[in-house]
């Protein structure tokens, strides 16, 4: 992204990025991160911001070297606290859907319905502690990406059921492969202890907007 667009992009509040040399700021502090993509289908990168004290603003493109906020008019919550923010296709519908983890309770998940956001109510995202990182990646092989959530306390990982709704999923251990990720009913989660063997890495980050593709082995579910 250019220096240009970092220096002219405008922030809450009205506060403007500095574009010294060093990390970016705004007059509130240092801004925590960004996380990129085309989310209204413009062919230009639109940025999630995750700024001081936790707050999370949508930020739109305008293709002449700004963005603009568009947080309130794109649905999402006006105080919408983050942890961190993920870009990723979750129902395969063609756009970038927004997984926000949050700073208390169960990380949320916002559908792009063409840069007009819905939240998903019953995700099946159940956990107690602040989600702190996420990555997606299809695991069994049925071409939805599924979720890996570390929170304060716990490596939690999730089996996509399709539209916006996961299930809880465990690793079960199958002597002499390593671990295999499983699907159990009531299950609250696991660490996770991929095949590296096989190659498999995530497939996205709770960073920049990057997905990477693989074909892991798919497990026997119960």
């Amino acid at each position: 992204m250019s220096t240009r667009i970092l220096a002219l992009l405008c922030f809450a509040g009205g506060s403007a990025l500095s574009a010294q040399s060093g990390p970016l700021s705004s007059s509130e502090g240092p801004l925590t991160g960004f996380c990129w993509a085309d989310c209204d289908g413009d062919g230009l990168a639109d940025a999630l911001v995750i700024a001081p004290g936790a707050r999370a603003r949508l930020l739109l493109n305008q293709g002449d070297g700004t963005l603009r906020d568009a947080t309130v008019e794109s649905g999402l919550p006006e105080e919408l606290l983050a942890s961190f923010g993920l870009w990723v296709d979750v129902d395969c519908d063609g756009d970038s859907d927004l997984l926000i983890g949050s700073v208390a309770g169960p990380a949320r998940l916002f559908l792009d319905q063409g840069a007009v956001f819905e939240e998903v109510g019953d995700t099946g995202l159940e956990h107690e502690d602040a989600a702190l990182h996420a990555g997606f990646f299809d695991y069994d092989g049925d071409a939805l990406p599924d979720l890996h959530l570390l929170t304060a306390r716990a490596s939690l990982l999730y089996s996509n059921l399709g539209r916006g709704h996961f299930e809880s999923a465990a690793c079960v251990v199958d002597e002499g492969a390593g671990a295999r990720p499983a699907v159990h009913g009531g299950a609250t989660g696991v660490a996770l202890a991929p095949d590296t063997s096989a190659g498999q890495r995530p497939a996205g980050e709770s960073a920049p907007n990057s997905r990477k593709g693989l074909a892991p082995e798919a497990p026997t579910r119960d």
